[in-house]
């Protein structure tokens, strides 16, 4: 609410309801990124893991035959 009555807002519902409206937009745009950031994270892991695996086989498949 310091940030609202710097702005100038003299009135208490002002001030709340600019205090609430910054909160809500900074929760909005952390869940939106903390969803889109995690999600490719969790992509790029799922991704690391599946060649890894094809990597050992190979690996594994290359120490049998020699």
């Amino acid at each position: 609410m310091v940030v609202s009555k710097i702005e100038g807002h003299l009135a208490i519902s002002k001030l709340e309801r600019r205090a609430a409206a910054k909160f809500y937009y900074f929760m909005v745009v952390n869940v939106f990124f903390g969803i889109i950031l995690s999600g490719s994270a969790f992509q790029q892991l799922k991704t690391f893991v599946s060649s890894t695996t094809a990597l050992g086989c190979v690996v594994w498949l290359s120490d049998v035959v020699v």
